[in-house]
């Protein structure tokens, strides 16, 4: 990659200050300790959102995947975006942190396509390797997941509202394949194509270490690309979504529904009636982060897009 589009250093800690409130002063704070890659996990998932907001001010036949420049510049603002912009320029930030981060591929529920990019670190101070994903993805962007561990399963950990563990599974006796695992016992409901086995756990992503950089990604690139162009093949870019965490609890708008998590880890769902109040949720959770005219757009463009059948039933335009 170019150095060009990497982070100054003054860059990073600028961003980390006003996007993150996370102040460092002195080498000692800016060293790539697991305290610090705690922070930063933890403040990215609480700032910065997963969002499609942008993608829909964008004609379909002009979408792509935004260049290193521009996940730059956007990622600078703090807007958010979808997970391959948001994983790349957290990559940037934890790189210029002084941490030793590779990108790594993965799928989620056994789809075909490993089409999903997250970030490995190695820690030097303990040398482990954690799992990072800058999405907001409620399995495991919370906190950084160890992938050396004893045995064949993980410690669970929770994040959000679920409990998550890692499988590690032998292949050819090498240990090169990993599975991440989440259970929710105050809830139902799971992908259609995921396996769940008989104690309740969900396998929502697995992987085999291959790491690469962002010039060795051409088949994931392409696969994003084609999702960018046809958001009707993939659910999650077919929709008006935001994500993020909001103090460590899932806080989400998708289509004309907000979602919010109560203190004993189940969802409370908000049914949104009008373009009115459609707006005004979006802005209360996310104006601080996304302009008012963006999201605006974002929702006429929904609604002028999705076919009135798929609009729930009384909803008012205005």
């Amino acid at each position: 990659m170019p150095t060009s589009h990497f982070l100054t250093k003054d860059e990073v800690l600028g961003f980390l200050a006003d996007k993150l409130n996370i102040h460092l002063t002195g080498p000692d704070e800016c060293r790539p300790t697991m305290e610090l890659l705690q922070r930063v996990c933890s403040a990215h998932s609480h700032a910065i959102p997963f969002t499609t907001v942008h993608l829909y001010n964008i004609p379909i036949g002009e979408r792509r995947v935004e260049t290193h420049e521009e996940i730059k510049q956007l990622g600078l603002l703090g807007v958010g975006g979808l997970c391959y912009s948001t994983n790349v320029f957290l990559h940037w930030i934890l790189a210029g942190l002084g941490f030793k981060v590779h990108f790594q591929g993965t799928r989620f529920f056994n789809a075909p396509d490993y089409d999903h990019l997250l970030n490995i670190v190695h820690l030097e101070d303990d040398g482990k390797r954690y799992l990072i994903d800058g999405s907001c993805n409620t399995f495991v962007s919370e906190l950084p997941l160890c992938l050396d561990f004893d045995g064949a399963i993980s410690p669970t950990s929770l994040q959000t509202m679920y409990d998550v563990r890692v499988v590690r599974q032998v292949v050819d006796n090498q240990a090169d394949r990993f599975v991440l695992e989440f259970c929710w016992k105050n809830g139902a409901g799971v992908h259609p194509m995921a396996k769940v086995s008989a104690d309740g756990w969900v396998q929502a992503m697995d992987f085999s270490l291959n790491y690469r950089s962002l010039e060795e990604l051409p088949e994931v690139l392409q696969l994003v690309r084609g999702q960018y162009r046809d958001v009707t093949a993939v659910p999650i870019l077919g929709c008006l979504l935001s994500r993020r965490f909001k103090a460590g609890k899932v806080l989400l708008i998708r289509g004309m529904m907000l979602t919010l998590q109560c203190e004993d880890r189940k969802r409370i769902h908000v049914p949104i009636k009008s373009r009115r109040q459609w707006l005004s949720v979006m802005a209360e959770h996310f104006g601080d982060v996304i302009s008012m005219e963006d999201l605006q757009r974002a929702i006429d463009n929904y609604i002028r897009l999705t076919a009135p059948t798929e609009m729930p039933d009384g909803f008012c335009e205005i």
